[in-house]
């Protein structure tokens, strides 16, 4: 009988031991990937109950086709009572604005809508708020900035400094104007002066309409300031001071919702919760003395959106 060689004995042992880890960590990973789709649902979802969905406005706002895809899934959805609106935001692009306020008012026609804003919403993140058919907010919110911005830098002393000259041919004068490599025409600035107005006009007429202000009063207070809470509140800006439990009484006591309903959030990024998964690997792995260094594969390229085109905003630089 041929002896065995102790050599590949032990390696058997060793290649039976790697298996049987490797198998329990695909279990337990398995169960991770299984509780987190599961939880998801159960909250994102809510398939079988009547709750009051809570979405959030936050950064930036460009009108990005995810939040625009949440607020019509809610809006169609059976079982959603109503909704409230965080906010906390320093607004973002005039357009990305408009896109926000058109979809939001949809969804009001159809569900209770109340917006409570937070830390901040000026601007951009007013014009959201104004969307909603009740405005909280807390007495220290920063809020108003009612305006429109449109910057452009001047690198043409820079250039020349550098020796680069650039030469353009265009169609008309005012093509491509303002620009950023020489002074700004009288007429440039008539047009974008004419531009800026008329964006302004639109958001002075969004104020007064929703908060069903007189005209003069609403430019009196639209000259791009802002607001605290309660100055907001004695302008006319807001409904009234306080938070998620003030907009759970509004849509209990005027919009005859019941008190039993739940708040569920409802989120337009569902990868954010999967982003644990790749740390959760990362702990497993370690355990079997292997090092992560680079889980790539598993996580999501996030790029930051320009902001082109007229703003509405205010402190970008938290």
């Amino acid at each position: 009988m041929a002896s065995i060689d102790p050599d590949f004995m032990v390696e058997r042992k060793s290649i039976r031991r790697r298996l049987f880890l490797w198998r329990i960590f695909s279990f337990i990973l398995l169960l991770a990937i299984v509780s987190i789709f599961f939880a998801k649902e159960k909250n994102f979802q809510n398939t079988y109950n009547s709750h009051i969905a809570s979405i959030e406005i936050k950064g930036l706002i460009t009108g990005n086709k995810e939040t625009v895809n949440l607020l019509r899934k809610i809006r169609e959805s059976n079982n959603v009572s109503a909704v409230i609106m965080y906010i906390d935001s320093p607004g973002g692009t005039t357009v990305g604005a408009e896109i926000l306020y058109d979809e939001l008012r949809k969804l009001g026609k159809e569900k209770p809508l109340v917006a409570v804003m937070n830390t901040m919403a000026t601007s951009g993140g007013y014009i959201a708020a104004l969307g909603a058919d009740y405005i909280v907010a807390r007495g220290n919110t920063v809020t108003g900035s009612i305006g429109v911005l449109l910057q452009w830098v001047r690198i043409d002393e820079g250039l020349k400094k550098l020796g680069i000259e650039v030469n353009t041919v265009k169609s008309g004068e005012l093509k491509a104007e303002p620009d950023f490599i020489g002074p700004a025409s009288i007429e440039t600035i008539q047009v974008t002066q004419s531009l800026i107005d008329d964006s302004y006009e639109w958001f002075v007429t969004l104020v007064s309409e929703r908060r069903k202000m007189n005209i003069k009063k609403a430019r009196n207070i639209s000259d791009g300031r802002v607001y605290s809470g309660r100055q907001a509140l004695n302008n006319g800006l807001i409904d009234i001071v306080g938070g998620e439990e003030e907009a759970i009484n509004w849509l209990v006591n005027i919009k005859g919702m019941s008190k039993e309903l739940n708040v569920v959030e409802w989120d337009a990024h569902l990868d954010k919760d999967i982003k644990i998964i790749p740390r959760f690997a990362s702990k497993v792995f370690s355990l079997f003395g292997i090092e992560l260094k680079n889980y790539s594969i598993f996580q999501n390229t996030i790029t930051e959106e320009g902001l082109d085109g007229l703003l509405s905003l205010w402190n970008p630089v938290n």
